[in-house]
């Protein structure tokens, strides 16, 4: 009986930190949508930018969002240094779009404070490794910032998938 007794309240606090952290994180995904809508109202913003923007917080909203970038970003900087070298300068991204990201990694992180504690300061050591590796090696003039890495990620996909689409 008391084992039953137990795991039901196993159970139920495993329930009440899932609805706890769903919560938390909802502040936080009403600001990320107000500033969508403000990214997309702006007709300077091109195409591209909005759809790295949308895409990227699709994505946030599932629970794989910072294993996969875990894996795939220092994957897309290691290629981007060997690659594109020194003289490729990538585009800073502008202050809505650098909030924006600010706010759906503080979304993700209030939804998913365990995988984010796994997975952060893996993608952060990587990044600076392959940030000290690219700057020695003279193939990299600037040091990334996490706006930019998932801008740049998700930029290439949203063209990977409208490539596909229009084949």
């Amino acid at each position: 009986m008391g084992t039953i007794i137990l795991a039901l309240i196993s159970a139920f606090a495993v329930i009440l930190y899932w609805v706890s952290c769903r919560k938390a994180a909802l502040k936080h995904q009403e600001k990320v949508a107000e500033l969508l809508e403000k990214y997309f109202e702006d007709h300077k913003v091109s195409e591209d930018d909005r759809d790295s923007a949308y895409w990227t917080y699709r994505f946030a909203r599932f629970w794989a969002f910072v294993p996969v970038m875990t894996i795939v970003a220092p994957i897309w900087l290691a290629l981007s240094i060997l690659l594109r070298g020194a003289g490729h300068v990538a585009k800073k991204p502008d202050a809505l779009h650098s909030e924006i990201i600010d706010s759906i990694v503080k979304m993700y992180v209030a939804k998913n404070p365990l995988t984010s504690m796994i997975c952060m300061p893996v993608f952060l050591a990587s990044v600076a490794v392959l940030s000290i590796i690219g700057m020695v090696t003279n193939r990299m003039k600037a040091i990334p910032t996490l706006a930019s890495l998932y801008t740049s990620v998700a930029k290439t996909a949203s063209h990977a998938s409208r490539e596909v689409k229009t084949h």
